[in-house]
């Protein structure tokens, strides 16, 4: 760490007389001035003039990939990773629709496909290497398969369940 002109120099040991040799982040928290390390936090101890081991934290860096442009705007989105593919389902104007991809490269193996025209509320699962894609059509919940195998091929149409509660929109 560097410091500013006319401050003195925190030394980056800890109260067991350990050097934090990674810090990588410096930042406080209401009256705490707090360093992360790779998988530690910090607090300083100004009477000690120690730091203090808050305990580890693990950094998550969300990324973000686009999987579709058109003019429509996509709700109720449900992604899952299966056997090396990332399928994304979605509901727009048109329906609910699906998009895989490769997860490796982002290569398109399915690019924004009709699964149905009246259906809602998609939601994806999987049973080893068949991917299911529900979503309700009225007061049914239906369902249709792709296999992993052959990505490209969506199966027919099957109603799992029949006669919902049709003023309840939420499953």
């Amino acid at each position: 760490l560097k410091k500013r002109p006319g401050f003195e120099s925190i030394k980056l040991k800890t109260i067991n007389q350990q050097n934090i040799i990674d810090a990588r982040f410096l930042t406080s928290f209401k009256n705490e001035l707090n360093i992360f390390t790779l998988d530690n936090l910090y607090s300083y101890s100004s009477s000690l003039d120690k730091w203090t081991s808050k305990g580890r934290v693990f950094s998550i860096y969300p990324t973000s990939l686009t999987v579709l442009r058109n003019d429509r705007s996509q709700k109720n989105l449900d992604s899952i990773e299966i056997e090396g593919l990332l399928a994304h389902t979605y509901e727009d104007s048109t329906g609910v629709r699906i998009t895989i991809t490769d997860s490796v490269n982002n290569h398109s193996v399915l690019a924004n496909s009709l699964v149905s025209a009246s259906g809602t509320i998609p939601r994806l699962a999987r049973i080893e290497n068949t991917l299911f894609v529900f979503f309700k059509d009225g007061t049914d919940i239906k369902y249709r398969k792709i296999n992993t195998i052959s990505p490209t091929t969506i199966e027919a149409e099957v109603t799992a369940v029949t006669d919902l509660d049709a003023t309840n929109s939420k499953y």
